[in-house]
Formats: C-alpha cells, structure tokens, sequence
C-alpha cells in the first residue's frame, strides 16, 4: 500500500489517518452512529428545514441560513437535522475501505465471503428485531391503548417490510417506506454491496489511481444522468443502493490503496461543490462526495484534540453502532411524542439526549445478548 505520508510534498496534518488503526475506524464510527441518531430524531420533530438527502429542495438549505441560523436555541435541532444523516457516507466509505484493506481477495472465495458477511450481520438483525416486537407492542397497547388484536395485525404486516430487509431488496421496491428495525439503507444497501464486492472486489483494488478517479467521476455522472430518469418511470430511488453512491465508494478503496486524499485544496473544494449542491439541482449530485469529506474533516479535527472523554465516549458509540442502527428508530416514538406536546427547544434537546441514550443501552443489551448466545450455543453439552 502507498500512503500518502510517504509521498514528498503530501505531508499534512491529517497523516495519522492516512492507514487508519483499528481504534480511529471504531472512533470514526462512533461520530457517525452518533450524528445519525440525533438526525433521526430531530428531522422529524423540527420544522423549519429538512434535509437535502434523497431528493432536492434549495429550500431547504436556504431555511437553514436565514430561519435557522439567526435563532441560536435552534441550532443543534437545524444542524443534526441538515447535516446529520452524512454519517451515512462515512459508513460508506468506511465499508468500502475495511473491504480494500481486508477483502481485496474476495472474488477468490465469493461464497465464504458473502456467507461470513452474513454471519455478522443476521444475529444482531433478527435480535433487534425481537426487540422491536417487545417494544412496539408494550408502547402501542398499554401507552396507545391499541388492541392487541389490531396490534398483532399491524406487527404481521410491519414484518413484511423486514422480510425485505432481510432479503436485501427493500430499497428496490417502488415507494417501499422506511423499514422499522434499522435505517433505509443498512441491511439492503450493505448485502448488495457485499455482492458487488464479491463480483468485483479484487479487481476494484487493483485499479490503479486514475482508473479510480475515472470510476468516481462516472459515478457522479450516473447520478446526474440515469438516476433521475429511473425514478421518475419506475419510482425507485437508486440512492437507495450502492449504485447511488460509487464516488464514496471509490474514495473509500481509494484511501486503502494508495492513500487518504485530503488536503487543504480538497477540503475548500468540496466546501463550495457542497454549498453549490446545496442549491442549485445541477450541482447537487456532488453533494454526498463533498459532504463526506467535510464530514472526515470534522472527525479528523476532533480526533486530533486528542481529548480523552469525547474519544471514550465515541469508541463506546462505534463499538455499538451496528446494533445502534438497528435499534433507535422504533425506541424514538415515547421521546418523539414529548417533543411535539411541549415543542421547546430544551425539551427537544433532553429529549435527544435521553433517547440517545436509552438506544445505547438497547444496542449494548443485543450485543451482549448475541455474545451470550453464541457462547451458548459454542459450548459443549455434558
């Protein structure tokens, strides 16, 4: 592997993450999860601007300056609700990377490839699942006051979303809604992905540095030119899918192979391609690249305080983030509910910060469990 800081003139001071350790790949991680769960909660409960995420609005990012940034109590509910789901791209891009790092070779053994992924995946799914299950039906019939009845019903119904899920085409069905265990793209967009790196891995990390960059900006193009015209016949939305997002792929693999490519030139670059995305349509398929390296810049810049708290607490996060995933979203309705009836700014805020919370420990309790499991299930009868 070439890294950048063995290259002259390309020293900068984010050479500690040009191979990332073990350590700030679970820290990175955790900023994500931790980014994304605030935005799953305040995206549904403020109102003055949404998020430029799977469709186009400039007049969304226009609330952001002129409602939302002269009013200082509503910042962190317009922050994390504009910008907080890009810890989706870090995601992205850091699959692709642990992929080049790990998996270069996986097109020699597709299947124990995909069927280990898999492995890893499925227990922490259908757990959370069962959860959910416990969950819903606990809050709907004795908070709500749903019959049981009319819940099991509704439950039977819910469960054909996570059949989808857990088949990995959810996302490919027109108007498919969001799923209630895990975020719109977890299961599906990663099993696809695990197939296309099963199909073309290896020769994806051995590409060379302009063929990358070729495959990056071809993705930008499809995104340009075929992603809206499959929505508007078929009603599907191919940023729901890996295809969407090749450019964050390609400088996920790209990072592995032959560096990290940030610098300053990079950073103000996609400052502007991302404020220009922000607003104008013909921009905006840049704006998920630009996003995701602004949002490394962020990381990188907390990463480098070098302060012990925040870092234990985001390694906690990362080290939990699959499980976090797949547990916040249907945890968010008692939290959700409050919100709306005293509709105050600290009362969304605690609200956040305890539903954040009490995802943790749902997530940590399926880990645990799963541990608990597999040891049980590893361990000799006798």
């Amino acid at each position: 592997m070439i890294q950048a800081s063995d290259q002259p003139g390309l020293k900068t001071r984010y050479d500690r993450f040009t191979h990332l350790s073990l350590r700030d790949s679970i820290l990175i991680k955790g900023w994500a999860i931790l980014i994304i769960v605030l935005h799953n909660f305040f995206h549904l409960i403020y109102r003055v601007t949404k998020e430029n995420e799977m469709n186009f609005d400039p007049a969304r990012f226009i609330a952001l300056i002129t409602e939302t940034m002269p009013h200082p109590s509503e910042w962190v509910q317009g922050l994390f609700t504009y910008f907080g789901h890009f810890g989706v791209q870090l995601f992205i891009c850091l699959s692709a990377y642990g992929m080049a790092v790990a998996h270069a070779d996986a097109t020699a053994g597709k299947r124990a490839f995909f069927v280990s992924r898999l492995r890893r995946i499925y227990p922490t799914f259908f757990l959370a699942v069962g959860m959910w299950l416990i969950f819903t039906l606990a809050w709907d019939v004795a908070i709500l006051h749903v019959s049981l009845a009319d819940e099991l019903k509704n439950s039977g119904k819910r469960l054909l979303d996570v059949v989808k899920v857990a088949l990995g085409i959810h996302n490919l069905f027109p108007d498919h809604g969001y799923p209630k265990v895990g975020p719109w793209w977890f299961i599906p967009f990663i099993l696809q992905f695990y197939v296309l790196w099963a199909l073309l891995g290896s020769r994806v990390a051995a590409m060379s540095r302009q063929m990358m960059l070729a495959i990056g900006l071809a993705g930008i193009l499809f995104n340009y030119i075929v992603i809206p015209p499959v929505i508007n016949a078929a009603d599907v939305n191919l940023l729901y899918s890996p295809l969407g997002h090749i450019p964050e792929i390609m400088f996920g693999v790209y990072w592995a192979r032959y560096g990290l490519p940030m610098s300053t030139g990079v950073v103000l670059a996609a400052a502007v391609a991302f404020v220009l995305s922000s607003l104008y349509d013909a921009a905006w398929p840049l704006h998920h690249i630009a996003a995701l390296v602004l949002s490394l810049w962020a990381i990188f810049n907390i990463l480098l305080i070098n302060s012990n708290k925040p870092e234990r607490l985001l390694y906690v996060f990362g080290l939990y983030s699959m499980p976090l995933f797949l547990v916040n979203g249907f945890l968010r309705p008692p939290f959700k509910a409050m919100a709306l009836r005293l509709d105050t700014w600290y009362v969304d805020i605690l609200a956040a910060t305890v539903l954040t919370g009490v995802a943790l420990a749902a997530a940590i309790l399926v880990a645990r469990t799963e541990a608990y499991l597999t040891r049980s299930i590893g361990r000799p009868v006798g």
